[in-house]
């Protein structure tokens, strides 16, 4: 099983057989397409809405897209395009000492022109505060945006994310032990049927509040509305950031927040 099956990760044994990443001269030389696509899955906007024709798919629908750098201009058609935001335009040569990485952002809210943000890996990992120097948005788009960020030209091949402010630490050692903790199959939500390790997962992939961790694995969304495992999320996440049980913030509930009988709600008189 390799990164990508395994965490969802291109490592670099994965990314440098990958059609549709120029080479380095090509990055080095003009800003261009990269194509981060590495599975076989029926998918071509990015061949149907590349002005220059330099993306190929052909037949089957299931190739991997093959980038002809002749041809590719950098104008970033292709990242807005594709559904699994697998595509990025890289520009090393922006300063003497930056580049720029045009990478597609569909969260809210939008950071601005000239705003800071800490610019991330494929894994999550910041890397660097970096500058927002562009931000793209048209109705063509589907509500994709495009935010070019101005980053140190060593990290054109990394950068693949950012966050707009600096997330809050984990404590990675404990991440590590919980992972490879054979017994973290255990259910916490049972309503949901959610384990341990799926809340370790979510917090990994950046989830730093009870509510984000909610969303991300809907523990605390079934009947109980988390009377049963909300105190037990609140304790793994305060365990992985290192901090106290107290300054966790608990989720938000729906009302009523206890079990009542229907009868309690219909038994008010007419005239009340």
């Amino acid at each position: 099983m390799n990164s990508l099956e395994k965490y969802g990760l291109l490592d670099d044994e994965i990314l440098k057989n990958i059609p549709g990443i120029p080479s380095r001269s090509v990055i080095s030389s003009k800003p261009v397409a990269v194509l981060e696509c590495a599975q076989e899955i029926p998918c071509n906007p990015c061949e149907l809405s590349c002005p220059q024709s330099a993306i190929k798919i052909g037949k089957p629908i299931t190739n991997l897209p093959v980038i002809d750098s002749a041809k590719c201009t950098g104008c970033a058609a292709c990242v807005a395009a594709c559904p699994g935001l697998a595509i990025f335009v890289v520009n090393q040569n922006y300063s003497t000492t930056t580049g720029t990485v045009t990478l597609p952002y569909e969260l809210l809210p939008l950071p601005e022109k000239g705003q800071k943000v800490v610019a991330c890996n494929r894994e999550g990992i910041p890397l660097s505060h970096v500058d927002v120097i562009r931000v793209q948005t048209s109705k063509s788009y589907d509500r994709t945006a495009l935010v070019t960020l101005e980053i140190p030209k060593e990290l054109v091949m990394d950068v693949r994310g950012f966050y707009l402010k600096d997330p809050k630490p984990v404590n990675l050692q404990y991440m590590k032990n919980e992972m490879e903790d054979s017994q973290n199959d255990v259910v916490i939500c049972r309503c949901q049927e959610v384990t341990k390790r799926d809340i370790i997962t979510a917090i990994e992939e950046g989830c730093r509040t009870v509510n984000e961790i909610k969303r991300a694995t809907r523990v605390g969304m079934g009947l109980c509305q988390g009377r049963t495992c909300g105190r037990m999320v609140s304790r793994i996440l305060a365990e992985a950031m290192g901090i106290g049980l107290a300054e966790v913030k608990p989720a938000t509930f729906r009302v009523p927040v206890r079990i009542i009988p229907l009868a309690t709600l219909g038994s008010s008189k007419k005239d009340d």
